[in-house]
């Protein structure tokens, strides 16, 4: 089930909510294209065959702010 916060945003009809679905396939878009960062297992890949990519612990995205500091153009649109 996803978090109250997101499904008031979805489901909601307050100016918050219709921008936000307006505006949905760029946050999506925004979060697919962040760097992924967590501690990164480099034991795994010892020999032949291919490559693996193993993160272990919490694993999160890195972004920037949402907000452009004052006299910066928009990065997310």
């Amino acid at each position: 089930m996803p978090p109250q916060l997101l499904l008031d945003l979805l489901y909601g009809n307050d100016e918050i909510s219709k921008n936000f679905k307006e505006n949905i396939r760029p946050y999506d878009t925004m979060f697919a294209f962040t760097s992924m960062g967590g501690r990164i297992d480099t034991s795994i890949n010892r020999g032949r065959g291919p490559p693996i990519f193993r993160l272990q612990g919490q694993n999160v995205h890195k972004i920037g702010s949402l907000l452009p500091c004052d006299g910066d153009p928009a990065k997310f649109q």
